[in-house]
């Protein structure tokens, strides 16, 4: 079974900055509970007194989209505010809730949660990207990305399926 362990402040610095493509600096980042909070004031569309609120499952399973925003008032960037940032956990919590039990991520053959992952499929790829980069390049590079013929792979036993076979059960 694969183990995953938290992101450090340092690291989800550097994996929010190379998913969002611009540098972020470290005292723009907090960490708390399932979330990271980023602050970036002013930039494109952000709204300065706007604390951007990404989602970090147990699992390590990122994604660079912004879930959700909360007043700065209500952060971890204002000191002292422990109340205030509880309850705008419990909110974010109570809300990707609802969310994630819309999809079950338990593997169909070991039981396992949380432990798949999409394995191969179709990539189409639109916009400039540098193929050349010392560092290699980033689908968060490119201007639009489409998949299609999706396989998912349960990283505990290794069963793979079509993504169409997983279906969302409505109830």
């Amino acid at each position: 079974m694969t183990t995953y362990t938290r992101l450090t402040k340092a690291e989800a610095r550097l994996w929010i900055s190379e998913a969002w493509g611009r540098d972020i600096s470290i005292n723009n980042v907090k960490l708390r509970g399932d979330w990271l909070f980023v602050r970036e004031s002013g930039y494109m569309w952000g709204e300065e007194d706007e604390v951007d609120c990404i989602y970090r499952p147990k699992s390590g399973d990122l994604s660079g989209e912004t879930w959700d925003s909360i007043r700065l008032a209500d952060s971890p960037f204002v000191p002292h505010n422990d109340e205030a940032v509880a309850i705008a956990v419990a909110k974010l919590d109570a809300e990707m809730a609802v969310e994630r039990a819309q999809w079950d991520t338990t593997c169909i053959d070991c039981g396992a949660a949380d432990q798949m992952e999409v394995w191969s499929g179709t990539f189409v790829v639109m916009g400039r990207m540098r193929l050349d980069a010392a560092d290699g390049f980033s689908l968060s590079d490119a201007d639009r990305v489409c998949t299609e013929d999706e396989r998912v792979r349960c990283t505990a036993c290794g069963s793979t399926w079509d993504l169409a076979f997983l279906e969302v059960d409505k109830g």
